[in-house]
């Protein structure tokens, strides 16, 4: 069981952690976005393909940090799921 001080910590750590990577998400959202406007005809240039390319990996990578950093909130503020690295007693916070 944790005190309501730790809960309070653990629930400002994990807020802070889905709002950077939500941040993360939204600018690489943008560079997608701009690698893919940056191609007017639509035709992209030699390099093109692979910018819009490395783009689009980096906005799927950083949705998919964004999802499980919302998913571990939410378990948290919904379930009393604690984070692995923040449950002592193994319990889970389902104890």
């Amino acid at each position: 069981m944790i005190s309501p001080e730790e809960r309070v910590s653990i629930e400002s750590l994990l807020r802070r952690t889905a709002d950077s990577a939500r941040q993360r998400r939204n600018e690489a959202r943008f560079e997608l976005q701009r690698a893919v406007s940056e191609i007017p005809s639509g035709i992209p240039a030699p390099d093109g393909g692979a910018r819009i390319h490395a783009a689009a990996s980096s906005e799927r990578y950083a949705s998919r940090a964004y999802h499980v950093a919302m998913r571990r909130l939410y378990d948290f503020l919904l379930d009393g799921k604690i984070p692995e690295e923040f449950d002592t007693d193994g319990s889970g916070g389902m104890a």
